[in-house]
């Protein structure tokens, strides 16, 4: 049995046209969200041209009003069968407008990127109550994300990096560059204009009282003794 494939013409000229843009728009936008291309798909307001455009497509005599329905199993039908795509309507929406995400697959995958990122943070002041109203405020989250360029594995370095920091105070009489180099390997990493030095301050500003005693700064850097802007 002979397998043809799309007839890219008529694809391109019967449903790849402005009027017919809004069907697309609104296809894509189903199949994205992990949504069946079945029951209807009704454009309000549509214009004379847009109506004769579906008309057209679904092969039936005119029709009046201002309302236009679409039922999607009738169209997949037509696109099949009339040798427009074999591959059915997705892939006819996809051979005019590309490749369809998966939204929905794909916020889940950031989601688990994001909880992954959180986890050395999470770990680390489990059981500090300061600290873990603290990092657990929508405004902290955010900043974070912020601090971390919105990337899940820079966030999950500077979350470590962090913690290692959070974790070790109090470290009464440990120059800040020490501290900083021993938790990160760069002297400069609790500089107050740098992402990890902020997220500390911040930290640290909140921490229990037995735990606020602040690193040495032996050359008394202003940049190292300022305080971070808000971060939570």
């Amino acid at each position: 049995m002979t397998t043809h494939g799309p007839d890219l013409d008529r694809l391109a000229r019967i449903l790849g046209t402005p009027e017919t843009s809004w069907l697309l728009e609104r296809i894509r936008k189903r199949a994205a969200e992990g949504r069946t291309l079945t029951g209807t798909l009704t454009l309000s307001t549509a214009s004379p041209a847009q109506r004769r455009a579906v008309d057209t497509l679904l092969g039936r005599a005119p029709s009046r009003g201002t309302s236009l329905t679409v039922r999607l199993e009738e169209l997949d039908a037509i696109v099949r069968t009339s040798g427009i795509h074999p591959g059915g309507l997705r892939a006819a929406v996809e051979e005019l407008t590309g490749p369809i995400p998966d939204t929905k697959a794909n916020a889940q995958a950031e989601a688990q990127a994001w909880r992954r990122a959180y986890e050395p943070l999470d770990q680390a002041l489990s059981g500090n109550a300061f600290l873990e109203a603290w990092w657990t405020r929508p405004h902290t989250r955010g900043a974070f994300k912020r601090l971390a360029g919105g990337d899940p594995a820079a966030a999950r370095t500077l979350a470590a990096h962090t913690a290692t920091v959070l974790t070790a105070l109090p470290a009464d009489g440990v120059a800040l560059p020490i501290l900083a180099a021993r938790a990160t390997g760069d002297a400069h990493a609790l500089d107050a204009d740098r992402p990890i030095g902020r997220l500390v301050l911040a930290g640290h500003r909140v921490m229990g009282p037995l735990a606020r005693t602040r690193p040495r700064d032996p050359d008394h850097r202003p940049e190292v003794r300022a305080a971070p802007r808000p971060v939570g």
